[in-house]
C-alpha cells in the first residue's frame, strides 16, 4: 500500500512540475509578445512616432518601461460583450477563477537594445503620487494573471499601459498559438483615460 501512495505522490509532483514549466514558458512568451507589440513599448519601432526624436527623453540612453512585477487575478468585476463571451467564454471564465498572484521576472523581458524594463517599486509609486508625469520611467505596464485553455493553444490576459496618470488604457488580449508561436488574435479595450 505504501508503494502505491509513494508512486501516486511522485506522479502527482511530476505532473505539477510539467504543468508549471509549460505555463511559465508560455507566460514569458506572451509577456514578451505583448510588450514588443505595444505601440508605446518602443516609440521608434512601433512606427507611430517616426518623425519624433524621443531619444532626447531617454534616461541613460534607454527608454525605460516600468513593469508591475505582480500579475494579479482580475476578479469578477470585468465583463465581456455577448459576442466575445460566446467566442471566448471558456478562456474568460478560466481567467476569472484564478485567485493567486504570480511574480514576473523582469529580466526575462528583453526586447530592444535601447529599451530597459524595470520593476515598478514603492519609490516609483510614491513619486507618482501628486504628479501626472512619470519621473523615473516613460511607460508603465501591468499584466493580470494569464489564463490558458486545456491545450495551451489559447490564452487571455488583461494588460494596462500608461504614459502618465492621465494617459493610459486597460484591455484584454486574446492570444492563440500556431506552429509553436503565440499570436495576438484580438484586443478588447476595456478602459481608457
Amino acid at each position: 500500500m505504501k508503494n502505491y501512495v509513494l508512486f501516486f505522490l511522485l506522479i502527482s509532483l511530476t505532473s505539477c512540475d510539467k504543468y508549471s514549466n509549460k505555463e511559465n514558458t508560455n507566460t514569458y512568451d506572451i509577456i514578451n509578445l505583448i510588450a514588443k507589440n505595444s505601440p508605446s513599448s518602443h516609440p521608434f519601432k512601433s512606427g507611430r512616432n517616426k518623425n519624433f526624436d524621443i531619444s532626447k527623453y531617454y534616461i541613460d540612453n534607454h527608454f525605460i518601461v516600468a513593469v508591475q512585477s505582480m500579475m494579479e487575478p482580475i476578479g469578477k468585476t470585468i465583463g465581456m460583450r455577448d459576442e466575445n463571451r460566446i467566442k471566448y467564454g471558456e478562456l474568460f471564465e478560466n481567467l476569472r477563477t484564478l485567485q493567486t498572484n504570480e511574480y514576473i521576472k523582469i529580466d526575462k523581458i528583453d526586447l530592444f537594445d535601447d529599451v530597459k524594463f524595470i520593476a515598478l517599486t514603492d519609490k516609483h509609486i510614491k513619486n507618482m503620487k501628486g504628479k501626472c508625469e512619470f519621473d523615473d520611467f516613460h511607460l508603465y505596464l501591468s499584466f493580470s494573471r494569464i489564463a490558458f485553455n486545456s491545450n495551451y493553444n489559447q490564452a487571455i490576459v488583461g494588460v494596462g499601459t500608461a504614459v502618465s496618470c492621465l494617459a493610459g488604457d486597460y484591455g484584454m488580449y486574446i492570444l492563440k498559438k500556431e506552429k509553436g508561436q503565440w499570436k495576438i488574435e484580438k484586443y478588447i479595450l476595456k478602459e481608457i483615460s
